[in-house]
């Protein structure tokens, strides 16, 4: 049996965890969509607290402090819709008693939720591929360390941009649990000069620097180069509101991890908006 407390015409409960959801969610709106599971609400009306006067503020506060099991921190049921914060249970916000720096130590505009990082990078050589050699199948015009084909490339730049982002946000403490993490980065083909056939039948050469892709030409008896790099969008998604200070941290960390341990070459401004 699940026992709740009677206030002012309603019940209420703090939990850490549930029998059939042990494992807290990611964002606060499937926090609350969980209060309306039977686990949570018998009748499946249930929703993270709203807070309506000091009396009220007191009376959580001491049913979180009488029943937390040790946890730090709750959620309540108030998230940012673009404008504004506002209770998931449609009530008025008529009482504000934030602590210093709260909400998320934050002025609204500073509260990011499933940030966009936007960056620029020439690629590590493995998030390139060589391509199929047509005019002399006996020739491999590979760098060392480039994948095979378009597949194995595009899935280590995903695990590679995966495993940096996870770690940067461990890093602060941040829950990563049930986060995703997407980006745009499409692979290319391209061929090194130095072996195989002449780069006149080559349609793009490059010149690797540190593992990392830096510089194309097409093909040609002299090969005139550019600067290669690329703009990439990495989107965390699932992701708990945090501070812009916080997130960072975190795409500094992210850089960090993508240039030390896999060679990408950072260039540019890197940047952090939502969708």
């Amino acid at each position: 049996m699940t026992f709740y407390t009677f206030f002012n015409g309603f019940c209420y409960r703090a939990y850490t965890s549930s029998p059939s959801n042990p494992t807290p969610p990611a964002i606060i709106s499937d926090l609350d969509a969980r209060c309306q599971t039977e686990d949570y609400s018998p009748n499946h009306t249930g929703h993270l607290a709203s807070i309506h006067s000091e009396e009220e503020n007191l009376f959580l506060s001491y049913l979180v402090s009488s029943q937390s099991m040790g946890a730090p921190q709750f959620t309540i049921g108030v998230k940012y819709n673009g404008t504004s914060l506002v209770y998931f249970d449609k009530t008025l916000q008529d009482y504000t008693n934030w602590d210093l720096n709260e909400p998320l130590n934050l002025n609204i505009s500073n509260c990011v939720t499933n940030p966009i990082f936007t960056l620029q990078l020439s690629p590590p050589v493995g998030w390139t591929y060589f391509p199929v050699e047509t005019t002399n199948p006996t020739a491999i015009n590979f760098f060392v360390g480039q994948s095979n084909d378009s597949v194995t490339a595009q899935n280590r730049a995903n695990n590679e941009v995966l495993a940096s982002a996870l770690e940067a946000m461990a890093s602060i403490n941040m829950p990563v649990n049930n986060i995703q993490v997407t980006n745009d980065y499409k692979p290319i083909s391209v061929e090194n000069p130095g072996t195989g056939t002449t780069p006149t039948t080559m349609p793009l050469i490059g010149k690797v620097e540190g593992g990392a892709l830096t510089q194309t030409a097409p093909g040609a008896a002299i090969p005139i180069y550019t600067p290669y790099h690329v703009p990439v969008k990495i989107t965390i998604l699932k992701s708990i509101g945090n501070t812009r200070f916080n997130w960072n941290i975190v795409l500094n960390t992210l850089l960090q991890n993508l240039s030390i341990k896999y060679n990408a070459k950072i260039t540019g401004q890197s940047t952090i908006s939502t969708s």
